[in-house]
């Protein structure tokens, strides 16, 4: 038989307003009956239902986060949302949209439902008045992916690293490049092709031969395997994106290409991409772990409702080129 409320007042001789008072505050009530609540509580074995309380108190203490894959990336972002959360007290539930706009929109109307306090999101293809109109709803924060929307926002700044990493490649010489890049639907890819194309106007005779949506093996090996047997093969490949990179590097070794003897390579990465992979290259570094700290902060703050302006702000997040 189900433990209740009422069951653990009788056994204390409290009421059952006492007892719920001390399950949402132990220091509510009087030394004694906190001291009885919590015997019976013991001695009953009984376990609060987190729905029913969430229901009364109108906090669920669960926090989203939605991200469009598991890989090395986003796998550290989730990990500080946990580890902040944890210290807060707050129970951190991950989704995978694997670039998936209806599993996103499933999983957005799932917390909705189920009163989530806060979630963290990498936007996909959910249109910005959605977005709006779920941040009305419950406390929202757009993590590296931007979006048009009036909803704060933390992410790198992928315009102006796409523009640096592309004039860096040209500085040393090269002037046939094959780029890649990640989802066509996302819009930090397309900032960080506006960024290379940007600069390729002040550069009339660098060609730059452009490939979206090579967030697959298959694709990036296809692509760079026709792009080497094309009568004019780039020299040099940079690619925009760290699954984007690590699909390349995948893909040239496959191919049995030396880097970089036999093609240059330029990526983006985590801080340990260099040694991980043993490569002296340039590389866009990123660091999604402090990122998802920034961004998991900001998000409390929300919830805590310490953050009260109106206007949603663009919070840019640092990252560095190194060479």
């Amino acid at each position: 038989m189900k433990i209740t409320v009422k069951d653990v007042a009788k056994h204390a001789n409290v009421s059952p307003s006492s007892v719920s008072r001390y399950l949402n505050n132990p220091n509510s009530i009087n030394a004694e009956n906190a001291f009885r609540i919590k015997n019976a509580i013991d001695d009953l074995n009984y376990t609060p239902n987190p729905v029913a309380r969430s229901l009364k108190s109108g906090r669920s203490n669960l926090i989203g986060v939605i991200v469009p894959s598991i890989n090395s990336y986003f796998s550290l972002l989730c990990r500080a949302a946990s580890d902040f959360f944890y210290q807060q007290g707050y129970l951190v539930f991950f989704c995978e949209s694997g670039e998936n706009g209806e599993k996103e929109e499933y999983y957005l109307q799932k917390m909705l439902q189920f009163s989530f306090e806060g979630i963290l999101l990498s936007a996909i293809s959910t249109p910005p008045k959605e977005l709006q109109r779920i941040s009305t709803l419950t406390e929202l924060v757009l993590v590296d992916r931007t979006v048009d929307a009036d909803v704060d926002t933390v992410a790198i700044d992928n315009k102006q690293l796409g523009g640096e990493l592309t004039r860096h490649v040209i500085s040393l010489g090269y002037n046939n490049i094959l780029g890649l890049f990640g989802s066509s639907h996302s819009k930090h890819a397309q900032m960080r092709l506006a960024g290379a194309k940007e600069v390729l106007g002040e550069h009339k005779d660098i060609i730059l031969t452009t490939q979206m949506d090579c967030y697959s093996n298959d694709t990036t090996y296809h692509t760079i395997k026709n792009s080497l047997a094309s009568l004019t093969p780039p020299k040099a490949i940079i690619s925009y994106g760290l699954t984007v990179s690590e699909n390349t590097l995948i893909a040239l070794n496959t191919l049995n290409m030396r880097i970089p003897d036999d093609i240059f390579i330029a990526c983006w990465g985590l801080n340990d991409f260099k040694d991980k992979y043993r490569l002296a290259l340039p590389i866009v570094e990123e660091n999604p772990y402090e990122m998802g700290i920034t961004a998991s902060s900001i998000l409390l703050k929300k919830i805590k409702k310490q953050d009260t302006g109106k206007k949603a702000k663009n919070y840019i997040f640092p990252a560095v080129l190194k060479k």
